[in-house]
């Protein structure tokens, strides 16, 4: 099983993105992924394509314990609308 790097995943989309890309490292085809996770198949597709909004938790983490991974919890701020126009812009507003 490949070794991940730390990332932080932010949605659905960059969450499916980072299942597929991982499933595809460990030669993995979808079929063998769900069978690994106890899940069905379309679950694992839905998953990838960033459809797993209304996904059973438990069956994510199913997957992901099948790539050998697990969901760690991290403090995130988002930026204030000023501080993002402030940093998109160049400048620092009065």
């Amino acid at each position: 099983m490949p070794k991940y790097a730390d990332i932080m995943i932010t949605n659905v989309v960059e969450l499916g993105a980072w299942v597929k890309a991982a499933r595809r490292a460990a030669g993995m085809t979808q079929a063998d992924l769900a069978r690994k996770a106890g899940v069905a198949r379309n679950s694992v597709i839905a998953l990838e394509q960033g459809h797993c909004v209304r996904a059973e938790l438990g069956k994510v983490f199913s997957v992901l314990g099948a790539l050998g991974v697990a969901i760690e919890t991290v403090p995130f701020v988002r930026p204030s609308f000023r501080d993002a126009l402030e940093q998109a812009a160049g400048v620092t507003l009065p």
